[in-house]
């Protein structure tokens, strides 16, 4: 089972460390799966000290086991002052960059993550450096990241689940910030012609456009087309009066919701723009009604 980790001590792993493993693992494979990457991520020998000193859960509520582990390895994870705290910008940018990576609808890759967020690519890493038994990282900063299992997103975003509130994930709060960085990116980028295609260009067929893909591509950063196609899922999800982002959402949509449109359609994704406006729609109305309260 450890063939692939170099022992550091002679009989290592022993078999009663691996017994206690098992037990704690239960009948949950995606425990057994997470404390192997664990292990494997460091020094074997000093993680497996590590996981062995978990304490059982008590009780019998579901995944009990697993959120102690996920603890354990979060505190491993974050850097520790002299007083025993975790660093207060380390925790930040871990709500950016953890949060951020759990609620997006898909995923982005390191190099995206890092302009979404607006972290630099070494601090991002730096987050998800040991974190590699819960999230897997590709070796090209251009290749997706993604959550090995959804029990760690359910683990961050259920309050009653992550025991330490510096871990957690406040859903209400994350999706706002990702609804407002979304806005933001299109205000930022957004703007009629967006291909530079000339005069004329609003009467030109997609299929009538010389190399339409490699256009886009400049034009629309991975961030920047994840922020198209999904500034309105989030939106849906932050609570109705929010007064920051209906501030940000009337200067999209009094000057900037065309050319989304348009960005949409060269996206070959018009069908999916107008059901952003019904979600969009349906916000705002549900706005107006706590509002009129």
């Amino acid at each position: 089972m450890f063939s692939a980790l170099e022992p550091q001590e002679p009989s290592w792993p022993r078999e009663t460390d691996i017994d206690t493993l098992v037990q704690m693992s239960g009948s949950l494979f995606v425990y057994a799966a997470t404390s192997l990457r664990f292990i494997g991520t460091r020094d074997p020998v000093r993680q497996m000290r590590i996981l062995l000193g978990v304490q059982q859960a008590s009780g019998t509520k579901p995944y009990a086991q697993l959120d102690k582990l996920y603890i354990q390895i979060l505190r491993n994870g974050l850097p520790i002052d002299g007083d025993n705290s975790v660093a207060d910008e380390e925790v930040d940018r871990f709500q950016r960059v953890i949060g951020t990576l759990v609620l997006l609808r898909d995923p982005l890759s390191l190099r995206a993550l890092s302009a979404f967020t607006k972290e630099a690519p070494r601090d991002v890493a730096f987050t998800l450096n040991y974190l590699q038994s819960v999230v897997i990282i590709p070796s090209s900063p251009d290749e997706p990241l993604q959550i090995y299992h959804p029990s760690f997103r359910d683990f961050l975003t259920i309050p009653k689940r992550c025991s330490e509130s510096r871990y957690a994930i406040e859903l209400p709060s994350m999706e706002k910030q990702l609804t407002l960085r979304c806005l933001n990116l299109l205000v930022d980028y957004l703007r009629r012609d967006v291909l530079n295609l000339g005069e004329g260009f609003d009467a030109l067929l997609n299929e009538k456009i010389n190399d339409l893909e490699g256009l886009l591509q400049s034009a629309f950063p991975t961030e920047v087309r994840y922020a198209c196609l999904h500034w309105y899922s989030h939106l849906s999800q932050v609570e109705s009066g929010d007064q920051d982002v209906v501030s940000l959402l009337y200067t999209f949509a009094s000057r900037y919701l065309l050319f989304w449109f348009e960005a949409m359609s060269l996206l070959k994704q018009t069908s999916r723009a107008i059901a952003a406006m019904r979600d969009a729609h349906a916000w705002t109305v549900s706005m107006q009604s706590v509002l009129s309260k």
